[in-house]
């Protein structure tokens, strides 16, 4: 008597299955790079504002360079207002703004290395190839 019972047979290692798109780690590595260069580069470009002593906001350029036009006539109108008060608060935004511009450098810099460190070495690094050796060179029966 033959049976006809049907042996179902799971792979659950070795073999990938291609059914969903699988991102490699390579690729992974380059997409997170990017991301990070991209967060870097919109960081240092983005304006620097701080706020004065006096509660006036000021202008104070992007991480890539300072803007002393804006400075200047927020410490000239603080000098006034502070004249005004009899305190003495002159050079209260240069400061401001070398802190706010010094705090956006420390987190935005570091971004666009790790970004380009990673891009390079995701798209132009590559594995050395290994040699072929005498048993995946032999014929199979």
């Amino acid at each position: 008597m033959t049976s006809n019972a049907h042996v179902i047979t799971t792979d659950y290692g070795g073999s990938r299955r291609r059914d969903a798109a699988v991102m490699s780690p390579r690729q992974f590595a380059a997409l997170v790079a990017a991301a990070l260069l991209i967060a870097g580069i919109i960081g240092l470009s983005v304006t620097v504002t701080a706020t004065t002593a006096t509660n006036r906001s000021v202008e104070c350029g992007t991480g890539w360079a300072e803007s002393s036009a804006s400075t200047f006539q927020s410490d000239l109108a603080d000098a006034m207002f502070a004249d005004a008060r009899g305190t003495a608060s002159r050079g209260n935004a240069e400061s401001v703004c070398e802190e706010a511009t010094t705090d956006r450098r420390l987190w935005a810099w570091p971004l666009v290395g790790l970004g380009a460190i990673g891009l390079f070495g995701a798209l132009v690094v590559r594995r050395e190839r290994e040699e072929p050796t005498a048993r995946d060179t032999e014929p199979t029966a």
